[in-house]
């Protein structure tokens, strides 16, 4: 791991560092860093997993080569979900 970027989403994504320049990795400060500005972002909204796929994309011309992904829950806005879809709870959606 060389270099490394972090988005967080709702019903938008975001940087967490920057406007999506790569944070060069310094194995513990980066991991303290990245743990600590976590921290401060207060969840909200709803979760749209299309806009935090998106803004990584926007990655691969500079690099990007691997994603993880972490979230507390289904998408529940955002493309290809049908208003009836995003009304379900998290538990119906799950059938889907």
């Amino acid at each position: 791991l060389e270099k490394y970027q972090v988005i967080v989403f709702s019903s938008r994504a975001n940087w967490l560092f920057g406007n999506g320049e790569w944070q060069t990795y310094s194995g513990e400060t980066s991991a303290k860093g990245v743990r600590d500005a976590l921290l401060a972002v207060k969840p909200k909204d709803d979760t749209n997993m299309h806009a935090g796929f998106e803004r990584a994309f926007a990655l691969r011309a500079s690099g990007l080569d691997t994603i993880y992904l972490f979230s507390d829950g289904l998408p529940t806005s955002g493309p290809n979900l049908t208003p009836a879809q995003e009304a379900l709870s998290e538990s119906e959606r799950g059938v889907i």
